[in-house]
């Protein structure tokens, strides 16, 4: 007697992945797991073809039954019998067999991939999974160092929050290590995204914030994510080597935009945790980028933080020296003054987004209200960030000023 009771939440996203609830739902065999990789199927696992630039996952379809693959989902009509989509969808019940395994067609399989991965290993049989508040962060810059900074100011305000990003995956206070760790990427892909975002639920964390990048946005890694606010930290020509042109590489951020919790969204969470508050997603953008805040258009709910002096969060600089920053937040309620030992104008602005973020998150989580006004607090917790890991960091131990950055982008 199979137990797929985690397939109920494929229904909830029709688009996406509702063909797959319908063949999947009444399963004879139970799935243990969902894989791309050929090589890391185990027995009663489905594995979601791929196709990439240099390497079409259909080519192992056969290793992966020999690793004991139970289903196939595939996007190469090739391997169907139907002559096309809409008749695909019609019969998706008959789906084409190999070998005894059902191989069931997907229009686009690294959608069907990230809700699989979502459904099967954030579900649990016991209890409903709490809402966990969820942001997500892109921009050509600022990315890593805006998560980073969120993170280590609202553990410092006493908040569980949780971390994935470049720097590290950090959930409950400890940094996460796996197998994988000497070539993760940035935004993992969905299987072991969904395993840590439930992980992080299964800690109790309070929040979770996600560093997205342009292509796991392209690849639709992350579209089975709600998220309850979104930020767009930046843009400037980058990627060449994988987006088609510069449109292409900003389309693909900001799409983030379509993840936001509302009426529009497609995303699972929302529809499916019945623990959830229908609020609307907050989309935070850059005030000094007319591109950029042109995304308002977007969102229900938006705000804008930057030098400019129509930004909802506005930033002055006083002072710079050596790791010793003075500069005012203007958040509506007159200039506060604070302090930081980060360096240059994007970490004013990083600080600025950090700041906007929490201030957002406090005021939604009605645990946390009880800190929504304190901007001041806000401001020193942000303080106590005062080396990000590899962007301007500074060295100790040495009779002179050791700095380490990692930087690739024309700015």
């Amino acid at each position: 007697m199979s137990n797929n009771n985690w397939t109920n939440k494929l229904s909830f996203a029709p688009e996406a992945s509702g063909e797959l609830y319908e063949y999947l739902k009444d399963f004879p065999e139970e799935i243990t797991g969902i894989t791309f990789d050929s090589r890391l199927v185990k027995p009663g696992n489905i594995f979601v073809c791929l196709q990439g630039s240099h390497v079409n996952g259909n080519d192992f379809i056969d290793e992966a039954i020999d690793n004991g693959a139970i289903a196939i989902v595939s996007d190469d009509p090739a391997n169907d019998t139907f002559v096309d989509d809409a008749e695909a969808y019609e019969k998706i019940k008959t789906a084409t067999v190999h070998r005894n395994i059902p191989i069931v067609y997907q229009k686009n399989a690294r959608r069907a991939l990230s809700h699989l991965s979502y459904a099967f290993y954030t579900h649990t049989d016991d209890r409903p999974l709490e809402h966990m508040y969820t942001i997500g962060i892109t921009g050509t810059d600022g990315k890593t160092s805006t998560a980073y900074i969120t993170y280590a100011a609202l553990r410092e305000l006493g908040v569980n929050a949780a971390l994935i990003c470049t720097v590290g995956i950090f959930i409950d206070g400890k940094e996460i290590i796996n197998e994988n760790q000497k070539t993760r990427l940035t935004t993992p892909d969905p299987p072991e995204l969904f395993q840590l975002i439930s992980q992080a639920q299964q800690c109790d964390s309070d929040v979770i914030i996600l560093e997205i990048t342009s292509h796991a946005l392209k690849f639709d890694k992350v579209d089975a994510v709600v998220l309850d606010c979104a930020i767009f930290t930046s843009f400037s020509p980058d990627h060449q080597e994988f987006h088609e042109s510069e449109d292409d590489y900003f389309s693909s951020k900001a799409s983030i935009a379509g993840l936001l919790r509302g009426k529009d969204s497609q995303a699972a969470w929302q529809l499916v945790e019945q623990a959830v508050d229908r609020r609307t997603g907050n989309l935070i953008l850059n005030a000094d980028d007319k591109k950029i805040v042109d995304l308002s258009k977007r969102a229900y709910i938006y705000s804008t933080v930057g030098f400019h002096q129509d930004a909802t969060t506005k930033i002055t600089k006083t002072e710079e020296q050596l790791f010793h920053t003075k500069y005012q937040i203007n958040h509506g309620a007159g200039d506060i003054d604070a302090l930081t030992k980060l360096m240059g104008d994007f970490n004013l602005m990083n600080i600025g987004m950090a700041y906007e973020v929490i201030l957002t998150f406090m005021n939604e989580v009605r645990k946390f209200h009880r800190l929504a006004g304190h901007y001041e607090e806000i401001l020193q917790a942000i303080a106590t960030c005062s080396n990000i890991p590899g962007r301007l960091e500074q060295i100790d131990g040495a009779p002179f000023n050791v700095i380490v950055d990692y930087a690739h982008t024309p700015d």
